[in-house]
Order: C-alpha cells, then structure tokens, then sequence
C-alpha cells in the first residue's frame, strides 16, 4: 500500500464517490485510480467501496475504517510536512481561509492588509461555500481554518470557538414609509415584498421561522446568497431586504438605502472560528487570528492541536 492509495480513497470520498471528479481534482486519469484502489482492496482482502456495475455506491464496514485511517495517514503526512517548513521557513506558506462571501467581502479585506504587511511571504487564500461545505473542506484538510456560521450535524473532529453575534437589519429606499415608525415590527414589516436569502441558508431559515411563529407568510419577492444582490435589488425597488449588520452597518448609508435595527424581530446570527483538531498548527495562523480578533479565545484550538512553539 501507498499513500496515493490513501489519496485517492479520501478524494473519491470527498467527490460524492465520484471516481471522475476525484480524478478530475488530483489530475491524473480516472483508470489509474480505479486501479489502485483494487489493487488496495485485493491487498487488504477487503471491499473498500460498495458498487454496482461501474458506479460506487457507498463505503462498507470495512472501508469506513480504512477510510478514516487513511485520512489520520494524509493529515499525519501533510502535519510532518507543516513542522518542517515551520522549523526552516518559519514566515513562509499559505494560510487557507474557508468563509462566507460576507465575511470575505466585508470583514476580512483590512484584516488581510494588515495581515499581508506584516507577514509579505504568506499567501493568504480564501475560499467562500456554505457552512457545511466549509466544515466538510475542514474536516477534509483542504483549509486551515474557518470563519462562518454553525455548520449543521455534528463535527466529533473539528473544533469551533465563538467569534461574533450579527443583528439583522432592514434596508429600504429613502422616504420608505417603514422610516416612519418608532417601533419596527413584523406586521409591518410582512406587508412589503421580502428581499432576503435562499430557504436553506442559516440566514434565510431563521428569518422564515421568525415569521411563521408569528403566524405571518410574507411574499418573498427575490431570494439570493449574499447581501451584495440583495442589496441591488431593494435598489430596484423589488422589495425590502433583510441582511447582517456585518454587510451594511446602521451608521451607514449606501447606495441611497436607510438601515433599519431589527435586533429585536430576528434571532442573532453567531458566527464560529473552526480548526481541525490534531492538525499541527503554524504560528502565523494564530496570528491570523489574533488579526481577525484580538480577543479571540484560542486555549480551546491550541488544546485540541499541535501547536508549532
């Protein structure tokens, strides 16, 4: 056995068992890593992965084993590899970053000019899903940390600390009667069209639950993934939008739209910082942190990691 063996395993597995794509992503031919994973398979005297006729189905009892020793085998692998560039080129990498377009839009652009001024040498890269496909690139070692957020499930190998509470916040045209009231509430807020994001987002969820436990069913006239295009379309005239205090704070106004606190309709949105526990941790990835938020909690990140000294 080898650790492409193991390489291709975890790919296949992180591409929905899909031999093409994982193929596709490590850039070798798809027969190569059909072959070695029977090659694998005959070895162990085992069946890694369930099929039927050319297609794989799922993992059996015993490739679920093999599979998680193959992922400690890579992240052990990839950690020996970390130590030793943090021992010969202590300031030197690339820091990978799993968030969210807000955050990537809106928080961290001067978090990273910081950052970059002081560490030149490190790349920083930022990679923007949902909660659950960041937690899933975290689990599978694609990034170093993330910034979202609670991905659903449970994540017996990741590590989550809190990081912030957003407040939701209504953004009108100019003029627009809902400016008027003393007291925002969510009558008057469902007789307007509701600009807002995607069923199935955490943002969009809990707006939708705020609504329907106050028995309203407001008209939802465009949903999007990120304030950006929500933003646009109040512009338009489209409706209303519901956003994070994180896209368009209350002290500003933007491109002629009013902020309006709604704190007090729509439950907090928290936001967590994740880390894989047992990667071996580089020192200028706490820094990075310690950017992101100074007073940021990292005892429980440096308790479940290998922490570069």
């Amino acid at each position: 056995m080898n650790f492409n063996q193991m390489r291709y395993i975890s790919e296949t597995i992180a591409h929905g068992m899909n031999i093409s794509r994982a193929a596709a992503a490590l850039g070798v031919a798809q027969p190569v890593i059909s072959r070695q994973i029977q090659l694998l398979e005959k070895e162990l005297g085992v069946t890694i992965f369930i099929r039927s006729k050319k297609r794989i189905l799922d993992l059996s009892e015993a490739g679920k084993a093999i599979a998680a020793t193959a992922r400690r085998m890579l992240n052990d692998a990839e950690a020996l590899r970390t130590i030793s560039a943090e021992y010969s080129k202590p300031n030197e990498g690339e820091l990978a970053v799993a968030t969210t377009y807000a955050h990537a839009r809106y928080a961290l652009p001067r978090v990273i000019r910081r950052y970059s001024a002081r560490f030149p040498s490190i790349k920083v890269s930022l990679f923007e899903a949902t909660p659950d496909e960041i937690a899933a690139w975290l689990s599978a070692g694609r990034v170093d940390l993330s910034i979202s957020s609670m991905p659903a499930g449970t994540h017996d190998d990741l590590t989550f600390v809190p990081y912030e509470t957003l407040h939701r916040i209504i953004l009108v045209p100019a003029r627009h009667p809902l400016l008027k009231l003393k007291v925002l509430t969510l009558d008057a807020l469902a007789q307007y069209p509701i600009v807002t994001f995607h069923h199935g987002s955490a943002g969009g969820d809990s707006i939708e639950n705020a609504f329907r436990v106050s028995g309203l069913t407001p008209r939802y006239s465009v949903r999007a993934a990120n304030a950006d295009v929500i933003k646009a379309y109040v512009q338009m005239g489209l409706g209303v939008g519901i956003v994070s205090d994180l896209a368009t704070p209350l002290s500003r106004r933007e491109g002629g739209l009013r902020a309006i606190d709604a704190a007090h309709l729509f439950p907090d949105h928290e936001i967590v910082v994740g880390m894989r526990k047992g990667q071996y941790v580089r020192n200028y990835v706490y820094e990075f942190l310690r950017c992101v938020a100074p007073k940021l909690d990292l005892t429980s990140f440096k308790k479940s990691s290998a922490v570069a000294t």
